[in-house]
């Protein structure tokens, strides 16, 4: 006997309900490990540090210290590495640098902010060398730099000195710098094509007295040639205050450019008007600083051109002539609809009708090959040179004479299309 099979137990799946809006846990973010460049080392900090973008906390410190391997501790130990500090704590010899200063510069390393900073930015962040970011040598450093800057200084003030004593033949002044750090050491040039390209350059200069109490200024100017000698303006340099030297210094800067002081920034065009008239002159031209250096002081409220947001100007009305348009298209119209009636007031080849009731009925010129269109300008000279075809002799309009034909016909061109009337278009054309 066949083996039945067990009937199978059908399993009842019951559907789960899902609420439309369920709550799930909110995913902890998980800081991306970071290169543990600091793998194995302790460090510590003191002071105030200072980051491009402001002040830096200790907890932000610690926290990129740790993220990238290494160890953090707020006092320094036996186990100390790296010392973080700033220049004034270095300075003042603080308990936590005596201590680094104990370790030896082989087991601890003094080192500056900039060090931390320069391993974490870079493209690659990788442990840099900490001898270029020691202390001692950022401030042999800073040193050398406030040096450059002292003898750049000095070398500019010595050069003011023996200008003024080219001037005065005194080396008790120096060139003088407003508030705005701008020097009053102001060039003027001027270009002339007399036959020969001349270059002409004025220095014009205001100078202070190295005493401060109280200060006493000159102004003088200098001018430069090509392939001719130096020569030197010293009607005004001589010891004044300072309201009546820069006047002088305004006035001869006027009277070589055409622009007041206080407009020099602005894109004037000087004009030189004697008696009424403009006469040709070639004035000196003044090359303001670029933007962002010192260029004197100014009127109180003023904005440099560059500055200014731009005016925006009313749309002008454009008018168009529109009527000549119109009327040519009109014209045309008139013109294309003309041709289209004489396109159907065609005659049929074939056959001609005799009878009156076919007289004015009319055949489409598609049916004939030939199409040959004249209007009724050329229907004058027609009838004066030639005799009046067969097949116009036969239709109602030109059963008088041919005048009649040329009078019914100046109403619209007419088309001719007929295969046994070569004669007639060979006297036509």
């Amino acid at each position: 006997m066949a083996r039945t099979k067990a009937p199978s137990k059908k399993t009842c799946t019951a559907s789960k309900k899902v609420s439309p809006n369920p709550i799930t846990a909110r995913k902890v973010k998980t800081e991306k490990p970071q290169k543990q460049i600091f793998k194995g080392l302790t460090m510590s900090s003191v002071g105030q540090l200072m980051h491009t973008r402001g002040g830096v906390s200790l907890e932000e410190i610690s926290r990129w210290i740790r993220y990238h391997g290494g160890t953090y501790e707020k006092e320094v130990t036996d186990d100390t590495t790296h010392l973080i500090c700033s220049i004034e704590e270095y300075k003042k010899g603080g308990a936590q640098v005596r201590k680094a200063w104990k370790l030896g510069t082989e087991k601890c390393q003094i080192v500056v902010f900039d060090w931390i900073e320069d391993c974490l930015q870079g493209k690659t962040k990788r442990r840099l060398r900490e001898k270029p970011y020691t202390l001692d040598r950022t401030i042999m450093n800073l040193k050398k730099m406030n040096a450059d800057k002292l003898r750049e200084h000095r070398k500019k003030f010595e050069d003011g000195v023996r200008i003024s004593k080219e001037l005065s033949n005194s080396n008790l002044h120096h060139i003088y710098y407003d508030t705005d750090a701008f020097e009053y050491k102001v060039m003027l040039s001027r270009v002339r094509l007399d036959g020969k390209t001349l270059i002409e350059k004025y220095t014009l200069y205001l100078f202070e007295s190295h005493n401060k109490a109280p200060p006493i200024y000159m102004f003088g100017a200098k001018l430069s040639r090509t392939c001719r000698p130096i020569s030197y303006y010293r009607c005004d340099c001589r010891p004044m205050d300072f309201a009546t030297a820069f006047s002088c210094f305004k006035k001869f800067f006027k009277d070589r450019t055409g622009i007041d002081w206080d407009d020099r920034l602005e894109r004037i065009i000087p004009k030189k008007i004697e008696n009424g008239k403009e006469i040709p002159f070639a004035f000196f031209k003044y090359l303001p600083p670029i933007q962002g250096r010192p260029v004197g002081l100014l009127p109180y409220g003023y904005v440099r051109p560059e500055d200014r947001p731009m005016e925006q100007r009313p749309m002008e009305d454009v008018g168009y002539d529109t009527d000549s348009e119109v009327g040519d298209d009109d014209q045309d119209n008139d013109l294309q609809g003309s041709s289209d009636e004489c396109g159907s007031d065609t005659s049929d080849s074939g056959s001609h009708s005799h009878s009156d009731s076919s007289a004015n009925s009319t055949t489409s010129g598609a049916e004939s090959e030939g199409v040959i269109s004249l209007s009724s300008d050329d229907l004058g000279s027609v009838f004066s040179s030639a005799s009046t075809p067969s097949f116009l002799k036969d239709t109602p309009s030109a059963a008088g004479s041919p005048d009649g034909a040329e009078g019914a016909l100046q109403k619209a061109p007419i088309s001719i299309s007929s295969d046994e009337d070569e004669a007639w278009r060979d006297t036509c054309y």
